[in-house]
């Protein structure tokens, strides 16, 4: 499924602007109106030409549906801002800011502007999701082959977090998370016991009942053969989870720096944890972290 054949679903599924809006007040408001100015809880709509505005009952603020969010006072409409939500939660090779200018008609600016804006959301409720048994498994982003001194500083630590919840029919969902971590040591090295600590209290996790860490960069993991007495080498699950992401990072985008790796790890997580059901649906999971104050 290509591009414009998601826009083409999309413009379907949401033939008018106006049918946008009660998908935008549900996830903004979901127990109802709540006033960014004094935090009241009834407003009177106004209608206008594109987006209607929500005057507060008691304190007369005056606010739209993107006020104080991602796209507060952006020029580009509604719908293209949805529809990359929706490319970005359901294309599983993503897009890039070139391919995207081309489709909806933007400046290649424009494009990166809101791709970036959109990614950067993405991790914000992972401490949230966190099920019964956690794993963080150590990997190394931006893998090096040629192991100089130059090159081994270009590497960076990623801890692989999964977690498993079983749901009320005992079936179990898994949720990923990928954290980028900041050492002084070359990410090849074993995270120490201080680092791990500081890595959970990152990720809420101090206090959880049930973590496991494995704090050795080892792709492989060793498991007896069924019909031998010699250790087979198997990739580690995590790492393979790993390997996957990266390889799909490397290939679309041709190579990503640190500055912005965190964020298109993020948004691999966001489309594997909707495969897994760990997300019930990527597009408004998305929107709403994007509808959410930023500042």
């Amino acid at each position: 499924m290509g591009y414009s054949v998601l826009w083409q679903e999309f413009n379907s599924l949401y033939r008018r602007d106006e049918d946008l809006l009660p998908l935008i007040e549900r996830l903004k408001w979901p127990c109802g109106f709540n006033c960014y100015s004094c935090g009241h809880r009834t407003a009177y709509r106004i209608a206008t030409r594109n987006l209607p505005l929500y005057e507060c009952a008691k304190c007369k603020y005056q606010q739209s549906l993107t006020a104080h969010t991602i796209m507060h006072k952006s020029r580009t409409s509604i719908r293209k801002w949805l529809f990359v939500m929706y490319l970005v939660g359901k294309y599983e090779r993503s897009i890039n800011a070139v391919q995207l200018s081309g489709l909806l008609d933007l400046s290649y600016k424009t494009a990166w502007r809101m791709l970036n804006k959109i990614r950067s959301v993405l991790s914000v409720e992972s401490a949230q999701l966190w099920g019964e048994n956690v794993e963080i498994k150590h990997e190394v982003f931006n893998l090096q082959t040629i192991l100089t001194d130059d090159r081994l500083q270009k590497e960076r630590s990623v801890a692989i977090v999964q977690s498993i919840t079983r749901d009320e029919r005992d079936c179990d969902s898994s949720f990923i998370a990928f954290r980028l971590l900041d050492r002084s040591k070359q990410a090849r090295e074993n995270l120490e016991y201080t680092e791990q600590a500081n890595l959970l209290l990152q990720l809420n996790l101090s206090c959880h009942n049930s973590v496991e860490v494995n704090p050795r960069f080892q792709q492989f993991q060793r498991k007896p053969a069924e019909e031998s007495s010699i250790p087979k080498r198997t990739c580690h699950p995590l790492s393979s989870i790993a390997i996957t992401a990266f390889s799909w990072m490397k290939d679309m985008f041709h190579g990503i720096g640190i500055k912005y790796a965190q964020q298109y790890m993020d948004e691999y997580c966001l489309r594997l944890n909707a495969s897994t059901g760990a997300i019930k649906c990527a597009f408004e999971h998305t929107l709403r972290l994007s509808l959410q104050r930023h500042h």
